[in-house]
């Protein structure tokens, strides 16, 4: 059995001019979103092996929040240029070579990429995988490498609570 756990970072500020992209921080609403949200699946996603992330300073910080609030030490963060523009196929290519002692997969990043990456894999397909949105899929495999053939057997849908 495998858990992925899909986050889209939490709401970013465009504030700033002069700010690129992969340096916009977070507004405060998003800071909050991300706290509340770790807090309510705290339980749920106790045992993080691994957490993917996109070098992104929003998709970082929300990362970050996430792991301390699930008690994931953010220092094992992996950071990886890989997600920051990933399509559907590579961000799937980039899951499938995990190694398969880990059983629990966080990877967070960005839209539109992780709406049509979850897409692909929900019975029933969402608009939009909001900002701070989460999807916890679980699946009836033994190693990432199957997950293209895999069986889904349970998923839930998270975002928080306005």
């Amino acid at each position: 059995m495998k858990r992925l756990v899909v986050l889209r970072h939490a709401k970013s500020s465009w504030d700033s001019e002069g700010v690129s992209d992969i340096d916009r921080p977070l507004k405060t609403r998003g800071i909050n979103d991300a706290y509340a949200l770790s807090r309510e699946l705290k339980e749920r996603l106790k045992g993080i092996d691994l957490v993917l992330c996109s070098p992104a300073n929003r998709a970082l910080h929300t990362a970050t929040i996430f792991s301390e609030g699930v008690g994931f030490a953010a220092e094992k963060i992996k950071v990886t240029a890989k997600i920051y523009e990933a399509n559907e196929s590579a961000l799937r290519k980039l899951i499938m070579e995990v190694d398969s002692t880990v059983n629990t997969l966080m990877v967070v990043g960005h839209n539109p990429t992780f709406t049509y990456f979850v897409n692909e894999m929900l019975p029933h397909p969402i608009y939009e995988l909001p900002t701070t949105g989460c999807v916890i899929f679980n699946f009836d495999i033994e190693s990432w490498a199957q997950l293209a053939s895999s069986k889904l057997t349970e998923y839930t849908i998270h975002s928080p609570q306005r």
